[in-house]
């Protein structure tokens, strides 16, 4: 992994330094592809990470929030097992495995063996989490928030 990361730091720091010599690229942007190619990159093997597995174990936090994991999860194929997050309870609890703080280890181990020894149940809870997160990809919200200036446009 670490070969990959510093090859990638050399390949991006070549196409943006080609770009700063023959295309009068000014620094601020030379520096901002390096920083968004190589997060960019973070990201992407962050995904596949989380995609390789069947369960990750998270949690909604002390605020009780629905934090952008709770939509990528889902996103990468891969079920959630953690606790409801306070808002859009329903849904979520169509495709979370619910384990919280007030479970025993056996409790919560016993719960993640059942859903891995049932691979139906398993892949039910991964489509419907597939399908919900749906709505949230950046398009939908760049669709919503156009929908919304419109709307406040057509007020003004």
């Amino acid at each position: 992994a670490q070969e990959k990361l510093v090859s990638r730091k050399l390949l991006v720091f070549l196409t943006a330094t080609s770009l700063f010599i023959w295309s009068g690229l000014d620094p601020d942007t030379w520096g901002m592809i390096a920083m968004c190619y190589i997060g960019g990159q973070a990201a992407i093997d962050f995904a596949k990470v989380i995609n390789s597995s069947k369960i990750c174990i998270t949690d909604s936090g002390a605020p009780n929030s629905r934090f952008g994991k709770y939509i990528e999860i889902p996103m990468c194929g891969t079920i959630i097992a953690g606790d409801i997050p306070g808002e859009d309870q329903e849904n979520f609890k169509k495709f979370i495995i619910e384990i919280n703080m007030k479970m025993s280890d056996e409790e919560i181990i016993n719960k993640l063996c059942y859903y891995l020894d049932n691979s139906e149940k398993l892949h039910t809870l991964k489509e419907i989490g597939l399908e919900w997160s749906k709505k949230y990809t950046q398009e939908k919200y760049a669709e919503r928030f156009i929908k919304a200036t419109n709307k406040f446009l057509k007020k003004v």
